[in-house]
């Protein structure tokens, strides 16, 4: 205990050591919590999906075509293909306009990474088809935050704007 009580005095004699062994610690300890932090993401923790041995990841300076995605959808070794492009909308009605992040996703997105929603359904493939009436499939936060968790959203039409979407509606499940 003496040893402890003269090593504090003696750093608090000299106000500029101990400012730099303090900061030394903090940014050792900082360093060594970020490695750890992505290692464990990156490394340690399983990803959510059944078999992540058998995704891949098809990333493009621009959008594909539908003759690329046709291509894509005829080869034989791949099982399923979903994609999606991330878009700004804007969001109005039940409140003030915001602009939202959106991603355009194909009918199988959910399929492909095993999405679950906590109410309503995910996207059908007739969705997908032209003509279909757009449908949405909101994030958690969203729902809770712009429309307070209300259970009666499905099935109801929500105004979005940009990227050629004039609105679209949250789908009811399938019957």
């Amino acid at each position: 205990m003496r040893d402890l009580r003269y090593a504090l005095r003696s750093l608090l004699r000299q106000p500029g050591y101990l400012m730099v062994t303090v900061l030394t610690l903090a940014l050792g300890l900082g360093a060594n919590t970020a490695v750890f932090s992505v290692f464990d993401v990156v490394v340690l923790r399983r990803l959510p999906w059944d078999k992540p041995d058998e995704l891949i990841w098809l990333r493009a300076d621009r959008p594909f075509t539908a003759e690329e995605l046709e291509a894509f959808e005829r080869a034989s070794s791949l099982r399923a293909l979903a994609g999606h492009l991330q878009q700004n909308f804007t969001l109005s009605g039940d409140g003030e306009p915001e602009v939202i992040p959106v991603a355009l996703a194909s009918a199988a997105y959910f399929d492909v990474f095993a999405g679950k929603t906590a109410l309503g359904r995910t996207f059908h493939p007739d969705d997908q088809r032209a003509g279909a009436e757009g449908v949405v499939v909101l994030t958690y936060g969203l729902w809770q935050r712009r429309f307070g968790g209300d259970r009666a959203i499905v099935g109801r039409r929500i105004a979005l704007s940009g990227g050629g979407a004039d609105g679209a509606r949250v789908p009811r499940p399938a019957t």
